[in-house]
């Protein structure tokens, strides 16, 4: 490995780390310690020497390549272009612009033609090294394979945040190269009757009386990388036309993860797939209103009695979740007694408004949600309470190989993660009684 790689190795496992000591007191719902923010300040100091040395090391080597192909004095161009975006934000997993497709149907164009002709398009090469790391040989026509450019599928990912209203709002964490788990410590909580986070208590003092210890509870939540993959067969003829198969490929595979994402988020068993939030031990079904049935499968006071059990830290995160389904029902609550007052407002009913609220709070429709009557129908969350781990954005391949006889070539995503609850199950509130969660759903009608 030479000193450039050992460099970046060196910088993103710091980088990593930073990440995780920053997570920890969010996730623990607490400030940063003195001894936290020390760790952080000197890897922040760390990170900047070695960017340095980085930096010093690539004009090196670059120097050194300008003089091996010419002796001639010239002006040295620095791989980081100050007008190329792309290499900015993704640095060295990218090739230098001369060397990079400019859309992921331009790629697949040129894995075509290498198909059928064998004559390999030069920006392919730069592929051939991150190609042998991912196990994909192209010196065997059977299980030859393409690795995809990095900005197409950083660029994916990127897309399914946009569009998933949850993914965004959870707290992951990123591994680094050699790990596939994590244990997170989180506290220990199930009641704030006579004590907080499991153990801590406050009381009030005489002067000079002898302070009583206390402390907190902690458990692990364990979470390891499982993987979900999909397949894209393109035939020869679609591939003539580059614009109209980039769209194809970048909207398929965006629409496809977004649309597994969100269920197996709210739906998930756990078992080789991620923990959903209807399968957890801490969420809180609502129960319906006496003699509640069709067509009365949503009350106003169902969703008053689900936002009263939110945790109260949560509220302010907290955003609602629903099956179209349910949306005409939702359209025409009203506060009790006061028809006046609509319990939901549509995007149009605020000037600019981004999203339409319920109780205040914005609320989404997903394609997850139970079909309306059933439990899931509508759901009140703070996915801040949500802990998840991937091994960063999706990776991509391409094959010429594996439908050849159907003129196909074949596209290949894998995106590994795992998530679950932070929180095993409900909280007792102070008054012993109340129980309260980040998640709530109503029960079925």
């Amino acid at each position: 490995m030479n000193r450039i790689e050992e460099l970046m190795k060196a910088i993103n496992a710091r980088m990593g780390e930073l990440d995780t000591l920053k997570s920890k007191p969010t996730a623990e719902n607490r400030r940063p310690t003195d001894e936290e923010m020390t760790r952080a300040s000197a890897l922040i100091d760390e990170v900047k020497a070695l960017r340095k040395e980085l930096e010093l090391e690539k004009r090196e080597a670059e120097l050194r390549g300008e003089i091996s192909r010419d002796g001639n004095s010239r002006t040295i161009r620095t791989q980081l272009d100050e007008g190329d975006e792309k290499m900015k934000r993704f640095g060295e997993m990218i090739p230098p612009k001369e060397k990079r497709f400019s859309s992921i149907g331009e790629q697949f164009l040129a894995c075509q033609n290498f198909r059928s002709s064998g004559t390999k398009d030069p920006r392919m090469g730069w592929l051939e090294d991150q190609l042998r790391a991912a196990g994909l040989s192209e010196g065997v026509p059977t299980d030859a394979g393409f690795l995809v450019q990095t900005d197409f599928s950083l660029g994916l990912i990127d897309k399914v945040y946009e569009l998933n209203p949850i993914l965004p709002r959870i707290s992951k964490f990123t591994l680094t190269t050699n790990s596939n788990s994590i244990e997170l410590p989180m506290v220990n909580e199930i009641t704030r009757s006579g004590s907080i986070w499991g153990g801590i208590v406050f009381y009030w003092l005489e002067e000079g009386a002898e302070k009583q210890a206390s402390q907190p509870k902690f458990k692990k939540i364990l979470l390891k990388l499982k993987k979900i993959a999909g397949l894209c067969y393109s035939t020869d003829e679609l591939s003539e036309d580059v614009s109209i198969l980039s769209t194809i490929l970048e909207k398929g595979f965006t629409e496809g993860l977004d649309k597994q994402m969100g269920t197996v988020l709210i739906s998930g068993s756990g078992a080789g797939q991620p923990l959903g939030i209807l399968n957890s031990g801490c969420k809180i079904a609502v129960s319906k209103e006496t003699g509640q049935i069709a067509p009365d499968l949503l009350l106003a006071e169902n969703v008053v009695k689900m936002y009263s059990r939110m945790w109260a830290y949560g509220i302010k995160n907290s955003i609602w979740l629903y099956s179209q389904s349910l949306f005409p029902y939702m359209m025409f609550m009203t506060m009790p007694g006061i028809p006046t007052i609509p319990l939901y407002m549509p995007p149009t009913g605020l000037a600019g408004a981004p999203y339409g609220t319920l109780l205040g709070r914005p609320a989404f429709p997903i394609e997850a949600a139970s079909l309306a009557g059933t439990e899931g129908d509508l759901m009140f969350c703070d996915f801040s309470q949500y802990a998840a781990i991937d091994k960063g954005s999706p990776k991509q391949a391409f094959s010429p190989h594996v439908r050849f006889i159907y003129d196909e070539g074949t596209w290949r995503m894998v995106y590994r993660f795992d998530g679950q609850p932070i929180w095993a199950q409900a909280l007792t509130c102070q008054d012993g009684t109340t129980t309260v969660s980040p998640f709530i759903t109503l029960e079925s009608r």
